[in-house]
Formats: structure tokens, sequence, C-alpha cells
């Protein structure tokens, strides 16, 4: 999964449940931590898995809110991420003012 997942510094997944996002987590982990390197800041937007990495020991993202009334963005490769909603913001100001 490491090698079409992971990018400079970031490794971006996904998962169609709670039980193979987890086994996908623990693994990378596992592989990273054989490396001595340590992945933080793991991010979803399942409240249950985000409560799970937390018991598990796994440093999640300081950012997540646990009142999902709240707008919370994260940044995946500098693109913002709705995290309650599941949908990345692109900004284009500025596009259609460049002369060709």
């Amino acid at each position: 999964m490491l090698d079409t997942c992971l990018y400079v510094d970031d490794v971006i997944s996904g998962a169609d449940d709670i039980s193979q996002a987890l086994k996908i987590s623990k693994d990378a982990d596992t592989i990273m931590k054989n490396a001595s390197m340590k992945l933080r800041k793991w991010n979803s937007n399942d409240q249950t898995l985000m409560k799970t990495w937390k018991y598990e020991g796994l440093e999640t993202h300081s950012h997540h809110s646990e009142n999902n009334s709240q707008v919370q963005l994260s940044k995946v490769l500098g693109i913002p991420w709705n995290v309650i909603h599941d949908y990345f913001t692109i900004y284009v100001k500025g596009l259609l003012e460049l002369d060709t």
C-alpha cells in the first residue's frame, strides 16, 4: 500500500469500512516503525475510526473536532479537505485573470 499512497511525507489512502481502514493503518504504521519512522496526524472523516486510532495509540490529527456541527478543514497535500462532509475545495481565484 505504501508504494502507491506515499507522497513525500504524507500517506493518503481510503477504505470501504472501518475494519479495512484500521488494518491498512496498522500495517502502514508497522512498516514505518520497522524503518525507524513514525506516522503521525492520522485523520479520517469517521469519528469511530478516529477514536479507535487514539485507543490503539496512533497520533491523530489535533485539529479534528468532536463536535460534528463545526466545519472542520484539514489540508491534504496542501488542498483543503472538509473532514465532516468529505470533499476537497480547490480555490481558483486569479485563474481567469491570467493573460495568455
